[in-house]
């Protein structure tokens, strides 16, 4: 701790300068309050918001994920009976890939 009149070190405890003998005032400890979880989110000291925003992204992105990794695994299961299953496959393949250019462009 720095002593205020003649700027020399002193240790963090002491109550008087070692150099000049000024007396150190203690200031109290202000008594912290307890908020309640409702009352921060409706006094706006925090923000809910971004932390859905955050949520909603992820559990979008972990979806589009496993629809084209399904769709790219077992075509069959989008497809109806008698139609080609490679456009399917192709159609996994390319979401994928735009998801990742998409994920590195936010980056």
């Amino acid at each position: 701790m720095k002593c205020p009149e003649c700027l020399g070190v002193n240790d963090n405890e002491a109550t008087k300068c070692k150099s000049c003998g000024y007396r150190f005032t203690v200031q109290a400890a202000s008594p912290e309050t307890h908020e309640d979880l409702v009352g921060r989110y409706f006094g706006f000291r925090k923000l809910i918001t971004p932390a859905l925003v955050k949520l909603s992204y992820l559990l979008g992105a972990l979806g589009i994920t496993f629809i084209c990794i399904f769709a790219i695994a077992s075509p069959d299961i989008f497809t109806t009976h008698g139609e080609d299953s490679t456009r399917t496959r192709y159609m996994g393949i390319l979401g994928i890939d735009i998801w990742q250019s998409r994920m590195e462009d936010a980056v």
